[in-house]
């Protein structure tokens, strides 16, 4: 999925450089994931936005390599509000 989201993210800025920056966010959705990797995940950070930011980030960070000066943001709502201990 990482993969993925990242070729579509990046095929995105490329046809809207001007843009700025880009949301990656939780789906608008009231249940979280619920996979062994990311409770794991959630027990180690404290709260379901840890697996989101996580993976946020990890898209990001491959992002910045193309273009360093994008933002990428992300919103935090219903499950996800309650911020993760360190990341």
């Amino acid at each position: 999925m990482l993969k993925e989201l990242t070729t579509n993210a990046l095929a995105l800025i490329r046809e809207n450089p001007e843009a700025g920056y880009i949301s990656i966010s939780q789906n608008d959705y009231t249940a979280s994931c619920q996979c062994p990797d990311g409770q794991k995940i959630v027990e180690k950070e404290g709260s379901e936005s840890g697996p989101i930011l996580k993976f946020v980030n990890a898209v990001a960070a491959k992002i910045g390599f193309q273009y360093p000066h994008f933002w990428v943001e992300s919103m935090a709502y219903t499950y996800s509000e309650k911020p993760a201990k360190s990341i």
